[in-house]
């Protein structure tokens, strides 16, 4: 099952989140929030179908409610100029009091990927009683100067070049132009 929603964001009276949910059926087991990193949002990362199936429609057959939040600023959400950590975290929060209001849900899993990892971790950090596990991976690498980031660098750098031959070496070559 599939459900869409645009909530009101805390942030503004103007600003709303987009949430897509994907569920094996009518109830709401296992919750989870995925979040996304600073690049692609749910629909490309989560929910992007690879062979038929996407990552979220494998969890949510396994009896896992994939909760997708899209924070202000990208992919459906309303769009913003900059969004930092603390965005993030406010546009968590509004998901998780959206869903305990609407579906009585008040425990959930979060999983953090890359930039979304420090949201996560701060949910987990100041809402733990809301939080039963906590998943992250891709963690960027930042440096602090009196409390505030001032630079974020991935822990490891890739060549484009390198990449892309990764990502088509194993295709055969008559299929090339089709994939």
């Amino acid at each position: 099952m599939i459900e869409e929603f645009y909530i009101q964001s805390s942030f503004s009276e103007e600003a709303k989140l987009h949430v897509r949910i994907k569920s094996s059926g009518l109830s709401f087991n296992n919750p989870t929030i995925l979040l996304h990193g600073r690049n692609l949002p749910p629909q490309y990362s989560y929910d992007f179908e690879l062979s038929g199936k996407s990552a979220a429609d494998v969890l949510s057959q396994n009896d896992i409610t994939c909760i997708m939040p899209t924070c202000l600023g990208f992919g459906k959400s309303t769009k913003l100029s900059e969004n930092r950590y603390e965005d993030w975290y406010r546009d968590i929060k509004d998901v998780i009091s959206f869903l305990e209001t609407t579906r009585g849900i008040n425990k959930f899993n979060i999983v953090g990927w890359s930039s979304s990892s420090v949201p996560a971790l701060m949910i987990a950090s100041r809402m733990p009683e809301k939080i039963n596990s906590v998943i992250i991976y891709g963690i960027t690498k930042h440096y602090f100067v009196q409390g505030h980031v001032l630079e974020q660098k991935p822990f490891f750098f890739y060549n484009p070049d390198q990449l892309f031959f990764r990502r088509q070496k194993d295709i055969p070559a008559d299929r090339k132009d089709e994939i």
